[in-house]
C-alpha cells in the first residue's frame, strides 16, 4: 500500500469519526450523594409536546415514570431520595397522543450512580499524655460506610483547636495519609482535631457536594510533667 493510500484512509477514517453521533462515546457519570435527588430535563429537539403526550421516563428497561401533558414541569424527571446505591441509566421517549403520529426516539442513556453518604470514624492511640511526648499521640481516620466505586475518592479535611482557639494544623502535627502524628514540644492543653470526609469526584459532577459530607471530633489533652525534684538537706 502506497503512502498515499493510506493518507486517503486516513482522511477518510478522521471523517467518519466526526459523523458518529455523541451517543457512540462514553457517557459522563454524574453521582448522587445519599438522601439527595437529581433533576433530569429532557429537550425534545424542536417538538412541543401537546394535551396528550406521555413522556416516558426509563432506569435500564423499568418505566420509573410516566408524565401526561399538560404538564407544568416540561416533563422533568426527579430521581428518588429513596434510589438504590449503585450505576442507574436513564432513558426518556415520547409517545404523542395522536395515533397517527409515531413515537419519538429513546433518547441517549444518561448514568446516574447512587453514592452512599459518606460515614468515617476517627481516634486517637492516646487521648490524653504527658506533655514530653515520650508515646506521641496518633489521630486517624477511616471510611465505615460502603466504599465509592473506582473513580471517586474521599478528600479529607483537617482542622485544630487548642483549648478553644483556632491553631495551624502543620505548627501542631505531622500529617501522613489519614493519620496525623502529634509534634513534640508543642504546648499543653486539650486540643479537639476536627476532620471533614466528602467525596471527590476527580471530575466528575456529585449532587449536591456541599452536604455531602461527614464530620468528626477527636480529643486529645496533653498534661503538663512534673519538673525533676531536688533533694536538700536540712
Amino acid at each position: 500500500m502506497t503512502k498515499k493510500t493510506t493518507n486517503r484512509y486516513l482522511r477518510i477514517f478522521v471523517f467518519l469519526m466526526f459523523l458518529l453521533p455523541l451517543g457512540a462515546f462514553a457517557q459522563t457519570t454524574t453521582y448522587v450523594c445519599g438522601a439527595n435527588s437529581a433533576t433530569l430535563t429532557p429537550d425534545f429537539q424542536g417538538y412541543v409536546p401537546v394535551a396528550g403526550d406521555k413522556v416516558i421516563w426509563k432506569d435500564g428497561a423499568t418505566t420509573v415514570e410516566t408524565i401526561t401533558f399538560p404538564n407544568a414541569d416540561g416533563g422533568k424527571y426527579v430521581t428518588p431520595t429513596t434510589l438504590t446505591e449503585g450505576a442507574h441509566e436513564y432513558t426518556v421517549q415520547v409517545i404523542p397522543a395522536d395515533a397517527n403520529l409515531c413515537p419519538g426516539d429513546v433518547s441517549d442513556k444518561i448514568n446516574i450512580y447512587k453514592l452512599p453518604a459518606p460515614v468515617v470514624t476517627a481516634s486517637s492511640s492516646v487521648p490524653s499524655v504527658c506533655v514530653d511526648l515520650t508515646t506521641r499521640p496518633v489521630v486517624t481516620v477511616a471510611l465505615s460506610s460502603t466504599a465509592p466505586p473506582s473513580g471517586v475518592t474521599i478528600a479529607y479535611n483537617w482542622t485544630v483547636t487548642l483549648d478553644g482557639v483556632t491553631k495551624t494544623l502543620s505548627d501542631i502535627a505531622d500529617q501522613t495519609g489519614n493519620s496525623l502524628t502529634m509534634k513534640s514540644g508543642i504546648a499543653t492543653g486539650t486540643y479537639v482535631f476536627s476532620v471533614e470526609a466528602s467525596y471527590n469526584g476527580n471530575g466528575a459532577p456529585i449532587l449536591p457536594a456541599a452536604n455531602c459530607k461527614d464530620i468528626k471530633t477527636v480529643t486529645v489533652i496533653l498534661t503538663p510533667k512534673p519538673g525533676k525534684p531536688t533533694i536538700t538537706v536540712g
